[in-house]
């Protein structure tokens, strides 16, 4: 396959990725299903939007390459991987330990465990937070992406920083704040819609390579 080619199927998956991003987040979030299913939604957000900021990364490079496009993508690439880290240990402290453990080793474990989930957890939006923002600053001078795409990401990395830093250690939500995990694959899906209103412009920048 060539380049060009590799580069347009990588767009293509993007915006797949980014519908299934925008599903399987607050599936994650508002569902309560048998344990190994959970574990699957968890797995397949992390690919999904992973490869969702491949393609933006993509499609935002057929007008300029900039090093915060590459940086972002790493960091979102990484937040993704973190992400499934930290739901796998959260998953695994839902697993019962009895007779494996006496009671006292066991309540040090899982308070243990719960603060290695905690800082995962705010490592990764910290990530989506500082991806968001590299991601976005150079779709401000993209012909397709306007500026209120760029200016919400921007916005919503930013929200993600000042929110999560402040509530450190604990989760937003349990010091009654709004969490903004889902502002991630919300801005993945409207650019992901820019992309898909953008097919005659992505071909014509790829046949110009």
């Amino acid at each position: 396959m060539s380049e060009k080619n590799l580069q347009s199927a990588y767009i293509k998956m993007g915006i797949i990725m980014s519908i299934i991003a925008a599903i399987t987040y607050p599936l994650h979030y508002y569902w309560n299903p048998e344990i190994k299913i959970e574990l699957a939604i968890v797995l397949l957000f992390s690919l999904s939007i992973a490869i969702s900021s491949v393609g933006i990364y993509h499609f935002l490079s057929l007008h300029t390459k900039r090093p915060c496009l590459e940086i972002g993508l790493k960091l979102n690439v990484l937040a993704a991987l973190i992400f499934a880290i930290a739901g796998s240990v959260k998953l695994a402290m839902e697993t019962p330990l009895e007779g494996i453990l006496i009671q006292g080793n066991q309540s040090l474990l899982y308070a243990l465990t719960d603060r290695i989930f905690m800082s995962l957890s705010f490592l990764w939006k910290m990530l989506f937070g500082f991806g968001l923002i590299l991601l976005a600053v150079p779709a401000f001078s993209h012909p397709r992406t306007g500026k209120i795409i760029p200016s919400l990401g921007v916005l919503f990395g930013l929200s993600m920083l000042a929110v999560n830093f402040y509530s450190f250690p604990f989760a937003p939500e349990e010091i009654n704040m709004v969490a903004l995990g889902p502002l991630v694959p919300l801005w993945h899906l409207l650019v992901a819609l820019i992309i898909l209103l953008s097919g005659n412009w992505v071909r014509e920048k790829l046949s110009e390579e």
